[in-house]
C-alpha cells in the first residue's frame, strides 16, 4: 500500500456465526481503526454489512510504516488484520532532519548537515538514491567542501561543509523538481587571530 492512495484492492470483513457462517441476515455496521502502526486511518472507516459482509473500498494511511487494523461491531468479538507495509509516495520535497549548526571559519561543520527526501506526507523516500545539492541562500561568504550528496536510503548527508566568511547564513538545498529547502540561520564566527590589516591607512 501507498501512502495517501485507498487500499485496493478492497478490505472486506464478514460477520460470521460461531461455527464460521455468514450471517446473511447481518446489516450491522463494521468499523476499522488502527491496530498497530504509526499513524492514524481516513477514508470511510465505518460500513453498513449488506448480506453479512462490509466493504471498505476508501482507506487511507498517510504514514508509512508497519500496520494491523481492527474491525470492530458492538459487543462482536473483534478481528485484526494482518500485517502490511505502507510505503512511501513519490518524492516531493526536502527537508533538514539535521540543521547546520553555528561553526568556525575554515572548519567542516559538525555534526553533519542531513537532508531529507520526503514525499508529500512527510515520509522519507526510502527508495531514493537522487543528488542533493547545498548552496548559499543568504550570507556574505561562499560554501566550499563537498557540496552535493547522493541520497541513500532518501538520506543526503554532508560532512565536509566549509564557509571561511564570517557572518549570518542560511543555506539552500536542492534536487531537480523536489521542493527545495531553506535551512535555519546560523553564525560563522572569526578563526583564531592570525595576522595584521590595515582597515584605514595613514593619508599622505
Amino acid at each position: 500500500m501507498t501512502a495517501g492512495v485507498a487500499d485496493s484492492p478492497a478490505i472486506v470483513v464478514d460477520v460470521e456465526d460461531q461455527f464460521g457462517n455468514i450471517v446473511l441476515t447481518d446489516s450491522s455496521t463494521v468499523t476499522l481503526s488502527i491496530a498497530s502502526g504509526p499513524g492514524s486511518l481516513s477514508g470511510t472507516v465505518t460500513a453498513t454489512a449488506s448480506s453479512g459482509v462490509a466493504t471498505f473500498s476508501n482507506i487511507i494511511l498517510d504514514t508509512a510504516g508497519s500496520y494491523t487494523l481492527a474491525a470492530s461491531d458492538g459487543s462482536l468479538t473483534a478481528a485484526t488484520s494482518s500485517s502490511f507495509t505502507v510505503s512511501a509516495a513519490a518524492a516531493s520535497k526536502l527537508v533538514y532532519s539535521v540543521e547546520p549548526s553555528n561553526v568556525t571559519a575554515g572548519v567542516a561543520d559538525s555534526p553533519a548537515i542531513v537532508v531529507d527526501v520526503e514525499d508529500q506526507f512527510g515520509n522519507i523516500v526510502l527508495t531514493d538514491s537522487s543528488t542533493v545539492t547545498l548552496s548559499i541562500a543568504s550570507g556574505p561568504g561562499s560554501l566550499s567542501g563537498t557540496v552535493t550528496a547522493t541520497a541513500s536510503s532518501g538520506v543526503a548527508t554532508f560532512s565536509n561543509i566549509i564557509l571561511d566568511t564570517a557572518g549570518s547564513y542560511t543555506l539552500a538545498a536542492s534536487d531537480g523538481s523536489l521542493t527545495a529547502a531553506t535551512s535555519s540561520s546560523f553564525t560563522v564566527s572569526a578563526a583564531a587571530a592570525s595576522k595584521l590589516v590595515y582597515s584605514v591607512e595613514r593619508a599622505t
